[in-house]
Parts: C-alpha cells; structure tokens; sequence
C-alpha cells in the first residue's frame, strides 16, 4: 500500500516539475532600464568616425535586486535586449544627419565591450532610433556595479546645424537565483 501512495507522489511530482521550473524563471527574470544623454557637437567633420562619452550611468542594481528578492552575487547573467536613441535637444532635429552609430559600455575595472549598432541609417526624419543590440553578451558584471559609462562612436553624412543632444534608453534583461 505505501509503494502505491510513494509511486503515486513521485508521478505527480513529475507532472507538476516542468510548471514549476518555468514559474522559478518567471520568478527569477526582471529589467533594469537606464536613461542618459550624449551631445553630438554641430562641428566636426563628415564621413569619419568621431567619439562621445557619457557621464557615468548609474545602474540603481542593489535597489532593483531587493525588490526582485535577489542581490549581486546570485546574478546569474543580464543581456541588452533594447537600446533606443531619441531626439532630445533641440526639438527640430532628426537622425537624417547620422550615416551610422555604435555604442560601447565600459566599467571599473572591467574592458570595454561593444553592445550595439546601426550601420545606414535612413534619412527619413528619424527622432527615434532602436538600435540593434548583440544580446549575446553576458553584461552581468557591468550591471552588478553600482554604475558604467556608455562611449558612442558615431559617423555623420552631414554636419547637424546645432548641437544635438540625444536621450539613450537602455533595457537590460536579469536573470537571478531568488534567495
């Protein structure tokens, strides 16, 4: 009789794991999303790779971590699944100026990684632009710290009449052990 009510525990136990797992990874993923700005100088030169940096972006991970039920150590990865580029300043301008962009993340004691690119960018006045990020990079050490910087390597087809400041929208996807 007990082998019937053990055998009987183990085969539900079984139908139920594959539901469990998958809610352990519902439970275990979550965003953390960054905002900063870039100015793109109105002078310069056409055709050639020029550089801007941002001040440093500040990751808010301990916070997000706490409300997520997990902390640093227990990450497990984070990937870019999103970066968009808005017009900021001034309100007029677009993207039709820019032939191509990448964008690089660094940290303290960690090497520079390129994260995303857009080459031939179209001249359709653009005010917003979703660039094509590599998810495949592990960036779960730029995200445990309390904060990176982003260098944006640009290529202009035309100089922009003004300075043109630029709002860069970043979604990085965790993945965590709960504690």
């Amino acid at each position: 009789m007990k082998l019937k009510y053990t055998l009987g525990f183990f085969l539900i136990s079984l139908l139920l794991l594959p539901t469990s797992c998958k809610k352990l990874r519902e439970i275990t993923r979550f965003d953390i999303t960054t905002v900063s700005y870039a100015t793109i100088p109105s002078g310069g030169i056409v055709n050639l790779p020029f550089q801007i940096f941002t001040p440093d972006i500040e990751t808010n991970s301990a916070q997000e971590f706490e409300t997520n039920k997990t902390e640093a150590r227990l990450v497990r990865a984070a990937f870019l699944k999103s970066l968009t580029l808005n017009i900021h300043q001034p309100n007029q301008a677009n993207f039709d100026f820019l032939r191509s962009v990448e964008i690089f993340i660094s940290a303290a004691n960690l090497e520079e990684k390129r994260i995303a690119a857009q080459t031939d960018i179209p001249q359709t006045g653009l005010k917003t632009l979703s660039v094509g990020t590599d998810d495949a990079i592990d960036l779960k050490d730029y995200i445990k710290g309390d904060k990176y910087k982003l260098r944006v390597q640009a290529v202009t087809r035309q100089l922009p009449g003004s300075d043109v400041t630029i709002r860069i929208n970043s979604r990085f996807e965790v993945e965590a052990n709960i504690f």
